[in-house]
């Protein structure tokens, strides 16, 4: 699994990955990678498409940094 490059738009990033048709993933991120929590929840339950899926994260537009974490639902 792999991040891809986001798309970007004036109301926040779509942030992309490399994913498998019906494997459930979540989707967290972080301002400060410094601070603890690093991440925090931003959605779950995303169910993948084959190739590639995708998330527009409304709440991430604006100067960032945004940091992004993807990972695989058990």
């Amino acid at each position: 699994m792999r991040l891809l490059r986001p798309l970007v738009s004036t109301n926040g990033p779509v942030v992309r990955w490399q994913s498998v048709s019906g494997q459930t993933y979540f989707l967290e991120r972080g301002t400060d990678l410094g601070m603890q929590p690093r991440f925090i929840p931003l959605a779950s339950d995303i169910v993948g498409q084959t190739n590639t899926t995708g998330y527009h994260d409304t709440n991430g537009a604006g100067t960032g940094p945004f940091f992004y974490r993807v990972g695989v639902a058990e």
